[in-house]
């Protein structure tokens, strides 16, 4: 765990460092080892920050998938899920299946707190992208405010 009350090694604080600037330092980070250390310190200011950016995508992504899947009992998978955010969204629609997956431990953490997921499992987005899951193992993978500049891809959800 974090000990949040020494000094932030990336000026991650919050009269020092606004949610704005928060996110610009982990999107120009290129080093994975400096980016999960940033990540480690975020993940204390992660659910204001996104508040203070206006962030909406929890709300959209939930309304849709409640459009396409009518099965509270579908089995969901949060990739990336972060704080958890997603996972209370879906839970307040009704749906009771959700997975989730984070390469942060603290940041899972704090979603495990939630107490909204089925089950948590911690890796790293790769290559083999749900390597810890067998092919179709869920019917439906959610990806939200997870790939950055440069790491855009395009995801479809299918009934």
């Amino acid at each position: 765990m974090v000990d949040h009350t020494r000094e932030s090694e990336f000026g991650f604080h919050p009269s020092a460092c606004p949610a704005e600037e928060r996110l610009t330092a982990l999107i120009a980070c290129k080093d994975m080892e400096k980016e999960n250390k940033m990540y480690d310190e975020w993940a204390v200011y992660y659910d204001e920050d996104m508040k203070a950016l206006g962030f909406q995508g929890y709300g959209v992504m939930g309304k849709r998938i409640a459009e396409l899947i009518g099965n509270k009992n579908a089995k969901i998978l949060d990739i990336g899920c972060g704080t958890g955010l997603f996972g209370v969204e879906l839970h307040s629609l009704g749906y009771n299946n959700i997975h989730a997956a984070d390469g942060n431990p603290n940041i899972l953490e704090k979603s495990r707190e939630r107490g909204v997921y089925t089950e948590l499992k911690q890796f790293m987005l790769g290559s083999n992208l749900i390597a810890p899951y067998e092919d179709g193992a869920f019917d439906a993978v959610v990806a939200i405010a997870v790939l950055g500049p440069g790491q855009w891809i395009t995801l479809q959800c299918r009934r």
